[in-house]
């Protein structure tokens, strides 16, 4: 080996581990065939479920509603795809200690609570109304040009 790749290792070695840190704060994917949307399904899950240090993306249409059927947190929440219903559950609590970003939520109805400790983020398109119907809800950092809280 000669001399500048010996003085290349280290930087070598330190980009593996950047490399890796990266892939453990991946987003954890939450996917459904269309039989059961609820959360609690560990099989739904990509990367096991989140936490308060990991994402959840909800990224396929689901032919049921989706269904936060336990208590969850996640870092961020992120919906990339037509989905039809979002619900949480009633006695259940969400916990986003991030931000929401809205795809294409056609439905969210909030049955429980709603904890959201960072932004919801709009990516409705020219669509500009979120309608939260329900249950105890709780946004910091809100900017919206159209929200109904019922």
């Amino acid at each position: 080996m000669n001399r500048k790749m010996k003085n290349l290792k280290p930087f070598f070695l330190l980009s593996l581990c950047q490399i890796s840190i990266g892939v453990m704060a991946q987003s954890t994917l939450y996917s459904s065939p269309g039989t059961n949307g609820n959360w609690s399904n560990a099989a739904r899950w990509s990367n096991g479920f989140p936490d308060m240090n990991k994402d959840a993306v909800v990224g396929q249409s689901l032919l049921t509603a989706s269904k936060v059927d336990v208590d969850f947190e996640c870092r961020d929440l992120t919906n990339t795809i037509l989905a039809q219903t979002l619900r949480i559950n009633s006695g259940v609590t969400l916990t986003v200690y991030g931000d929401l970003t809205l795809s294409r939520f056609s439905n969210f109805t909030n049955n429980g609570t709603l904890i959201i400790h960072g932004d919801v983020i709009d990516n409705l398109g020219s669509v500009k109304l979120l309608t939260i119907q329900g249950g105890v809800t709780s946004v910091s950092g809100l900017t919206f040009p159209n929200i109904t809280i019922d």
